[in-house]
């Protein structure tokens, strides 16, 4: 391999590795270990194709810049892998907003300003939610209690947990 080469190994190696950082909370560890493995083997291309594949299979809603990183990646590689496939896991807007509970804690996967998706989970000690992308999938993976709720019933969940919240509070004299 000439010194080109090895450049242009190099930055797609950067390239790989700053698409898994971005995607490792909708992987589960062992996909993320063996990602992981192969970029420290050298073989980006595998990186990627095992990065995209189980994306696919985990099928959890994508945003625009990590499908188009990804597409960007296999076109450069040359790799054979459906990168058309991820454009399908971008949630479109009338899709969201999306309500669940999750053993009880209350869920909302939202629409972002670019067209992708965040998951907005309440804190159970606040009250407030708070952006906690790969929540839900993580999950999922685990074998938790996972309901989907309309926006009343959602609504309504948290209006209880933050009363609760309260009542507490004011239990504490705080």
């Amino acid at each position: 391999m000439n010194a080109a080469q090895l450049q242009k190994n190099r930055e797609y190696r950067r390239r790989v590795a700053a698409l898994l950082a971005q995607v490792k909370g909708l992987l589960r560890p062992t996909q993320i270990e063996e990602i992981e493995g192969f970029l420290s083997q050298g073989d980006v291309r595998l990186a990627l194709e095992f990065c995209v594949d189980f994306l696919l299979e985990n099928q959890q809603p994508l945003t625009h810049q990590i499908v188009d990183q990804a597409v960007g990646l296999v076109a450069d590689l040359r790799s054979d892998r459906g990168a058309e496939f991820l454009r399908k896991l971008v949630p479109t807007s009338a899709a969201l907003p999306r309500y669940y509970t999750v053993n009880d804690r209350p869920i909302k996967q939202v629409a972002t300003a670019d067209g992708g998706m965040d998951e907005l989970v309440l804190n159970m000690h606040t009250g407030e939610f708070e952006r906690d992308i790969g929540f839900l999938s993580q999950r999922r993976s685990a074998s938790a209690d996972i309901d989907s709720l309309t926006a009343q019933a959602f609504d309504a969940r948290v209006a209880a947990i933050r009363q609760d919240l309260a009542h507490k509070q004011t239990a504490k004299g705080e």
